[in-house]
């Protein structure tokens, strides 16, 4: 079945703005809903408003009978409000179930649900895979854990074909939030010293923005998947002092240093997802390792 109308939230946002753009260039129906305006040109109809407002959603669903939702938007990562426990529950759960609910009720093709890393936490297991049991630390961990298992929920008991994402650390132009990378390159820009705390021998694993958005087409156009959900992330694992060293070889005025660190035993290492699944089922494979990630964020700085 071919998805000519879909429906795009969190389409002002760093994943949900390019897809949208680029589902519409190819002459699809596109309908992009975000709660801030886009901050760039669009070639779909977007709506401003927000997916906790049901009378919205079913509205939406009602006009353009979308054939697929792809989930966006709500609270993107624990930084965002993290003294709102009720506001990350309130925006990504009932957000979701609202989108959930009015997708089985028009009977979509396909609903492609954003997750996230976070809902597994502290998870033991090296590397993560989609059947590691979710040990979230924040409660916006907690509802991206939630709304995974709901559409799962959804798929099993009411036969609606979701497939969930569980997406790395993002890094890249699109990006909105703050994050290490972009505080790293921001400084060797703008010629500041920055002077980080030690990683302690973390290794964490990032992606560009672009892949996840390959990703997301990927999964959208693939039919029915065989897995609830897959995760999705880029190659490799790095400590903060690696990036700095590779940010520095591009950019030699970069000033960025790291405290001292008397702890010891540091061996700490953020787990990695495998996204071999990914790679089987519908084909992701991330064009960008963190060379090039990087190499093409800092362009993109420079000529901003």
């Amino acid at each position: 079945m071919t998805l000519d109308k879909i429906l795009v939230t969190g389409a002002s946002g760093c994943l949900g703005y390019p897809l949208a753009n680029q589902l519409a260039r190819e002459g699809r129906s596109v309908v992009g809903v975000d709660i801030v305006p886009a901050r760039g040109p669009v070639s779909f109809h977007s709506v401003s408003g927000d997916v906790c407002d049901p009378h919205l959603i079913y509205g939406l669903f009602h006009a353009y009978r979308f054939d697929a939702v792809v989930h966006c938007g709500g609270i993107s990562g624990q930084m965002v409000a993290p003294g709102e426990p009720y506001r990350n529950c309130q925006v990504n759960v009932f957000g979701t179930v609202h989108l959930l609910e009015a997708a089985r009720r028009h009977e979509i093709a396909h609903f492609v649900y954003c997750s996230s890393q976070a809902a597994y936490g502290d998870a033991p297991v090296q590397p993560l895979l989609e059947n590691t049991p979710f040990q979230p630390t924040t409660v916006y961990g907690a509802t991206k854990a939630a709304c995974d298992l709901l559409a799962r929920g959804y798929r099993v008991q009411h036969g609606l074909n979701t497939t969930a994402l569980r997406i790395g650390r993002v890094y890249g132009p699109g990006r909105r939030t703050g994050s290490l990378i972009f505080s790293m390159l921001d400084a060797a820009v703008s010629k500041r010293p920055l002077c980080l705390p030690a990683s302690g021998g973390r290794r964490l694993q990032y992606v560009y923005d672009a892949d996840i958005v390959s990703a997301l087409y990927l999964a959208l156009n693939a039919g029915k998947l065989p897995n609830p959900a897959y995760n999705v992330s880029g190659p490799g694992s790095h400590s903060d002092e690696e990036i700095a060293a590779l940010i520095r070889s591009l950019a030699p005025e970069a000033d960025i240093t790291f405290e001292h660190s008397n702890a010891k035993g540091e061996t700490a290492v953020g787990a990695p997802l495998d996204y071999s699944a990914a790679q089987r089922d519908f084909g992701y494979e991330p064009r960008y390792d963190l060379a090039r990630g990087i190499a093409a964020y800092l362009e993109w700085l420079r000529n901003k």
